[in-house]
């Protein structure tokens, strides 16, 4: 056999050199026939598979597949060390950082600087080169890595050379902390727990901050109006702030097709031209490896709603369909009730009717429309069963097809403004208003306004009870750097960023905490009190811990109901556990601070099950920008359900009570399970009624496994954008 190295020699095959490396990673397995045995069979397995010809780097990946496909966890740990091991070797050839282990910070700042990896005015503070930092390196680097979390973070998050990750998870996240935090013990705090996998920050923050670049505003939400020149405003921010790689979340609330425009001379076209326009938008530039990627809200009363449902659907012909942004399904209680009792339902066109559209969100929406049909207004009048059948059938082809609740929505919620939607993953709830023109957009206050949210999230299974309120105040302390740090577009965006200081911490890992504590998500009274005390304590933690830099700081967020607490507005008949009265009223630094968002990705690096939901199975294999990883959700036991086994609605039902914003609210399909592999038009909408009675702002993804049991992978309309943590 023929090994050829980096420099492009060939030398023979050396078996020492391979057992060499499988013994140092096998080294911490503590039972030694275990360890002895793992050895043997990683050797001789890769032996069998290699050929006559091979590079050191294929040697080195066959090692590692071999100890993935035994799916076990003590074989992914070895071939975590080998993929960490890559690094190394990628340091000592790129970097000249010899003995990298065992390397000091400062040595690693020199080399980094000097390379132009790490840049930015943090790299001025003297104290970079106080001795500690050598010891808080060594202790990160200590620390035990499962496979997913280095290959994720070699993958996607470490700075390169060459497409070559050139540095260790510790080194990064610790270049992360000190860029936000400077040379402080909170630095270090927080460094432990991106390592140690209790903080999930979003992709910017982790491929970013250390080289200068604090772009971390994860999503974006935006507004047109019904004029030329707001409509082009929209399209305009779209398309900026997608190049900025952030999530945009999108409704332009204007006149329906055939609708005068200059009072009759010309008609409009309606809302497909538009959103066409949008979409282009957000697809022209890349987000890293993809382009950007929009959700687009619409009315339940919009005249145009039967073919605007059809919009990204097979259905639709080629020369209208707009099928490459997805869409979110805007309704309202009066309409969650016609669909109950089987009723009428109403369509105003914005021309026509303004004050229908303003106040859509009302609790007393019903008195407007009564008011509008005894004026005459026009209208069209349907069934509400029938339009919630199309949204069903159009759910159901596509699986991306969302729904926002705009009553629950801005019922529970602190915000005096209205929310008239949500952003690209729909789990955020916060205000936007049309600018109506581009002079607006460019003034230091405007009329208009984005809304952004900064998000991060934690991972519930790592974090003991007894560290919940530290932890959830460095969490809080770090998004907030990310707020202070951003740059924004223009001035009246930074200034209505810095005013609304909008966040939305999420848990993940919340499948793991649950089977942790001998739980599983079977509808039980005992899992879903266990989801509602930990979405409650999320919540209580983060208030306390921005009320307390409320008071450090002198800055009391203004635009909120003061005395709101979660308490006053929730769906649910379970007493809180936690002193809510304690904290009404109390000044806090942030509007709102709570949004479960997805973690299809970063859970892989944060070694956490994703978001809220349960394990689609033991082993899976999620989309990297390098191939597919392996991900073991270990404490997923044969007797646990699977995702496609679950009744989503109670769990969301529990967390939303105690989610100032919302979450990207994940529900599974199993076809083989249903009569003719179809899913029955009864049970969409029954499932329509129920999460809306819940008291459920909103539904994300449907997930399908087909007729033949395998999972129908969706291309995720987040990754590699900001918007996906």
């Amino acid at each position: 056999m023929i090994v050829i190295k980096k420099d492009n020699t060939h030398v023979s095959f050396d078996t020492g050199k391979v057992r060499n490396w499988v013994v140092w990673g096998v080294r911490e397995v503590k039972d030694l026939q275990e360890r002895i045995s793992m050895e043997y069979t990683i050797l001789t397995e890769t032996l069998s598979r290699l050929p006559e010809r091979v590079t050191t780097e294929e040697i080195h990946q066959v090692m590692i597949n071999v100890c993935l496909d035994k799916e076990e966890m003590e074989y992914s740990r070895v071939a975590g060390k080998l993929e960490l091991a890559s690094i190394y070797k990628n340091q000592e050839r790129l970097l000249g950082l010899y003995k990298p282990q065992t390397a000091t910070f400062s040595e690693v700042l020199d080399i980094m600087e000097s390379k132009g990896l790490w840049k930015g005015e943090w790299l001025e503070d003297e104290a970079l080169f106080d001795p500690k930092i050598d010891d808080w390196l060594i202790e990160l680097e200590s620390y035990d890595l499962e496979f997913w979390t280095v290959k994720q973070w070699s993958d996607k998050y470490s700075l390169s050379i060459d497409k070559l990750a050139v540095e260790t998870p510790a080194i990064g996240c610790l270049g992360i902390a000190i860029a936000y935090h400077g040379v402080t013990d909170l630095a270090f705090e927080v460094a432990k727990d991106l390592i140690t996998a209790k903080l999930n920050l979003p992709t910017p923050a982790l491929n970013g901050c250390r080289n200068g670049n604090f772009n971390s505003i994860s999503c974006c939400l935006l507004e047109g109006g019904d004029n030329t020149e707001s409509v082009d405003v929209a399209e305009f921010i779209a398309s900026q702030m997608t190049s900025k790689k952030a999530g945009i979340g999108i409704t332009l609330d204007t006149r329906s097709k055939g609708d005068p425009v200059r009072g009759g001379e010309v008609t409009h076209l309606g809302k497909q031209p538009l959103y066409k326009a949008i979409e282009a938008a957000v697809k022209k530039y890349t987000q890293v490896t993809r382009g950007g990627s929009a959700t687009m809200t619409f009315k339940a009363i919009d005249p145009d709603i039967e073919k605007i449902l059809l919009f990204k659907t097979q259905k639709c012909d080629l020369a209208t369909r707009v099928d490459k942004i997805d869409y979110n399904f805007a309704y309202n209680d009066a309409f969650a009730k016609a669909v109950l009792l089987d009723e009428d339902w109403y369509l105003f066109s914005k021309y026509w009717a303004p004050d229908i559209h303003d106040n859509f969100h009302s609790e007393n929406y019903e008195d407007y429309v009564r008011a509008e049909l005894k004026k005459g207004t026009p209208h069209t009048k349907v069934k509400a069963m029938d339009i919630v059948k199309q949204f069903g059938a159009s759910r159901g082809e596509t699986g991306r097809m969302y729904c926002i609740n705009v009553t629950t929505t801005n019922k529970h919620t602190p915000f005096i403004d209205i929310i008239h939607q949500s952003n690209l993953c729909l789990e955020i709830a916060l205000p936007t208003k049309p600018y109506p023109d581009m002079a607006d957009l460019l003034s230091p206050v405007s009329v208009g306004e984005t809304a952004f949210c900064s998000l991060a999230a934690a991972n519930v299974a790592n974090i003991p009870d007894d560290e919940l309120f530290g932890f959830y105040e460095r969490a809080l302390r770090t998004v907030d750097k990310m707020i202070n740090n951003a740059p924004m577009m223009n001035a009246s965006m930074q200034e209505s960023l810095l005013r609304r200081r909008s966040v939305g911490i999420g848990i993940t890992g919340l499948a793991s905490k649950l089977y942790k504590a001998g739980l599983d998500y079977d509808g039980s009274p005992e899992s879903i009190e266990f989801v509602a005390h930990t979405a409650e304590m999320h919540m209580f933690a983060l208030y306390t811990a921005s009320i307390k830099m409320a008071k450090e700081d002198g800055i009391s967020v203004t635009g909120i109901k003061k005395d709101w607490l979660p308490i006053d507005t929730m769906v649910s008949d379970r007493e809180p556990t936690m002193d809510w009265e304690s904290i009404r009223g109390l000044p806090r630094k942030h509007s709102v601070l709570v949004a479960h968002m997805p973690t299809e990705s970063s859970a892989v690096f944060s070694n956490a099950t994703n978001g809220v939901y349960p394990s689609r199975s033991r082993v899976v294999y999620k989309k990297a920008r390098m191939g597919k990883v392996q991900f073991i959700s270990e404490h997923f036991t044969p007797d646990k359900l699977t995702a496609w086994q679950v009744d989503m609605i109670p769990y969301y039902a529990a967390i939303q009570p105690f989610t100032d914003q919302s979450t990207s609210a994940d529900y599974f399909t199993d076809f083989t399970t249903l009569p003719n592999r179809k899913v029955p038009e009864v049970n969409n909408i029954e499932w329509f009624i129920r999460q809306s009675y819940a008291g459920i702002k909103t539904a994300y993804y449907n997930n399908f496994l087909d007729t033949k049991g395998e999972e129908v992978e969706q291309e995720d309309s987040c990754e590699g954008g900001g918007c996906k943590l």
